[in-house]
């Protein structure tokens, strides 16, 4: 739904995600790429285990569900746009990183630095199913 022009919406009955400015410390989410670990929409950045990641060039609207920064997601966010050879990596950040999280968002948030922390196991979340060893005996 298109909330821009929405009054009187308290967003956060619509959002979930608002939990993640109440936390102390360090949080995780996840950033969907692609098999070079480019982002999947507008790529520039790389997402390789061990990166840490800091754009200037964000976009803080609570109003647009996409927009300039480092988007990362939930799982299942992730998962829902999955597509054979993308890869999904941990990233953590911390409450005071956060650009935006869109009003009614489906997962998705920015925020304005995070660090790449490990690739995910696409068979262990039942992405990718175990490749059958062949014995040559």
């Amino acid at each position: 739904a298109d909330l821009r022009y929405a009054k009187g919406v308290n967003k956060y009955l619509t959002t979930p995600l608002y939990l993640l400015l109440d936390q102390p410390a360090k949080i995780r989410a996840y950033k969907i790429v692609k098999d070079n670990y480019e982002g999947i929409y507008n790529g520039g950045l790389i997402y390789k285990k061990g990166m840490a990641l800091k754009v200037t060039d964000y976009n803080s609207s609570e109003k647009e569900q996409c927009g300039s920064g480092i988007n990362l997601a939930t799982l299942d966010w992730c998962i829902k746009e999955y597509k054979d050879g993308y890869r999904i990596m941990l990233c953590e950040f911390t409450a005071k990183d956060i650009v935006a999280i869109p009003i009614g968002s489906d997962g998705k948030f920015r925020v304005k630095k995070c660090k790449v922390i490990k690739e995910i196991d696409l068979v262990k979340i039942g992405l990718r199913k175990i490749k059958a060893r062949r014995n040559n005996d």
